[in-house]
């Protein structure tokens, strides 16, 4: 299954920011290639998290749920990242 351009850019965003996993990020792509559903999740809520700060309106609560959210999507896969690690699968 190959990834889209926003799954794709969603896992360069993570290997940006938690260089220490970039290669586990990979591998899950490859070996549990569900994983790419959160990829695009954490870029769908990044670029809509961007848009919100720039917006000289934004709602501040919605703000901070965008800001959970992406937080939340960094957890669940850097916990991914540490059992694949841990345990190779």
């Amino acid at each position: 299954m190959a990834a889209t351009r926003s799954q794709h850019r969603g896992m360069v965003r993570l290997m940006l920011k938690f260089p220490r996993v970039r290669g586990a990020l990979q591998l899950l792509e490859v070996r549990k290639p569900t994983v790419i559903n959160l990829y695009e999740a954490y870029e769908d809520a990044c670029s809509t998290l961007e848009t919100l700060q720039v917006a000289a309106l934004s709602d501040p609560v919605l703000l901070a749920e965008y800001a959970a959210l992406c937080t939340e999507i960094e957890t669940d896969v850097i916990a991914l990242c540490l059992a694949f690690e841990r345990n190779g699968s």
